[in-house]
């Protein structure tokens, strides 16, 4: 944000300094150029009253030496004609004789007693000249012209030094602007960066953190307000949510923990079979609804909870859940396979890859018949770790899938007390809470994929 905004004040700052200072330097040159045509045509007329008494007989003059400290003290050349065009004092002369300047436009003009000043290109110099060329006349007739010429450098040589004057300017200005820019930069991204940053640590879940509110302009102030006032909030309604977990795992547990105990404990009066399949019915009923309960404070403590993520060895952790498991699945005549590759660390909390793998394989056995296999296979694919737990059951439709993550849904069909419909709720919350996913999947043959996808370590 401080880039952009120096950007921004840079960009204005430069706009400004363009508006100014093209047509300041434009100006400039114009009037350099009419400055310095002004000063050579006021020259030229000084030098024609001299011309005037020499070409009148009236007065001898040295015209040769006037011109030639002319030029001596300005570097402008003079030539003074007579009537026909043939030089009679030239500064700076190219040949021994006279020469014959008729055919120059401005001294041709001048003949006619027409006073002419301007910037024209000279073929013979191969450059451009600044010239003034002023008629000598005297009693209504023209006795011949004065003519004074500069190269168009000097003139393009101060021109180009007010540029160069121009751009400095321009660059200091910029120079303060970019200063000044970071400076404003600075003390209005510096608040934002802190609330940034605050609100980043309360993602993480540190809801005692809180945005300084004394530094910023208004506006910000009074985000950072709200910021800690929401924050305050949250935290008070986690405080509150994590109490109520807390209370009800003791409220709950204890009293169903003595109900079923109880009713496992009564005897049936002899001879009451239907007594008995009541009885029996009411101590799965106490333990479905323990299991419940417990679901139902698992799936609360992982929504609540936000914990640190932390690198974890795939690998291990479903060696050591095939261990685990084996036995059960031995026992339901289930062959269990860990078909996993050599895989990096992923970033997973503690104990989550475990308890989604549980979850997974309790789901897979239930669905495998007899003599069938489920597999745990890892791969990885490109950022991410996928985990799998694959069973050769009868499978699920793409719909029935897409909603079995849902709290409370099983699958249509499905035995009355066979599960909460909680397991993969739970599930999901815990992948979410590790940063990664969870999805069912179509297996290949039939049955049913389970995976989670975690972020790599690396």
């Amino acid at each position: 944000m401080t880039r952009r905004l120096m950007l921004t004040y840079l960009s204005l700052a430069a706009f400004v300094l363009l508006i100014l200072e093209v047509p300041l330097g434009a100006s400039f040159a114009r009037q350099e150029r009419r400055q310095i045509i002004a000063d050579v045509q006021r020259d030229a007329l000084v030098l024609a009253t001299y011309a005037e008494e020499v070409l009148e007989g009236g007065i001898k003059l040295d015209l040769a030496r006037i011109a030639a400290d002319y030029q001596l003290q300005t570097s402008g050349r003079v030539v003074v004609v007579d009537a026909t065009g043939l030089a009679i004092a030239d500064s700076a002369p190219r040949a021994a004789k006279p020469a014959d300047f008729s055919s120059r436009p401005e001294i041709a003009a001048a003949l006619t007693g027409e006073l002419t000043s301007g910037i024209r290109h000279s073929d013979t110099l191969a450059t451009d000249l600044v010239y003034s060329a002023v008629p000598v006349a005297s009693g209504g007739r023209v006795l011949g012209a004065v003519r004074i010429t500069y190269p168009a450098t000097a003139l393009s040589e101060r021109i180009n030094r007010n540029w160069i004057a121009l751009g400095m300017i321009a660059l200091i200005v910029l120079a303060a602007a970019s200063l000044i820019g970071w400076l404003l930069a600075r003390s209005v991204t510096s608040p934002v960066r802190d609330l940034e940053d605050a609100a980043a640590t309360l993602a993480r879940g540190d809801l005692g953190t809180r945005a300084p509110e004394d530094s910023g302009p208004p506006e910000l102030r009074a985000l950072a307000r709200t910021f800690n006032e929401t924050a305050a909030r949250l935290q008070v309604l986690m405080d509150s949510q994590r109490a109520f977990i807390a209370d009800a795992s003791h409220q709950l547990r204890t009293p169903l923990t003595a109900l079923r105990l109880r009713l496992e404990s009564l005897e049936p009066v002899d001879g009451a079979a239907g007594e008995s399949e009541d009885l029996d019915a009411a101590v799965r009923e106490s333990w479905r609804l323990s299991q419940i309960v417990d679901e139902l404070l698992a799936l609360a403590s992982a929504e609540s909870a936000n914990p640190e993520r932390m690198p974890a060895d795939v690998g291990a952790i479903v060696r050591d859940r095939h261990d685990a498991w084996s036995a059960l699945a031995e026992e339901r005549g289930v062959t269990l396979r860990a078909e996993y590759a050599d895989v990096p660390t992923a970033l997973v909390a503690p104990g989550h890859l475990e308890q989604i793998l549980d979850n997974y394989l309790s789901n897979a056995l239930d669905a495998a018949p007899q003599n069938s296999s489920v597999a745990i296979t890892t791969r990885r694919a490109g950022d991410w770790i996928e985990i799998g737990v694959r069973d050769e059951g009868p499978g699920m439709s793409d719909q029935n899938r897409a909603r079995a993550f849902d709290r409370f849904w099983r699958a249509p069909g499905a035995e009355r007390g066979s599960g909460s419909g909680l397991g993969l709720a739970i599930v999901q919350r815990l992948a979410n809470a590790s940063g990664g996913e969870a999805e069912l999947r179509a297996a290949p043959g039939g049955g049913i994929e389970a995976v989670i996808r975690l972020r790599t370590s690396d």
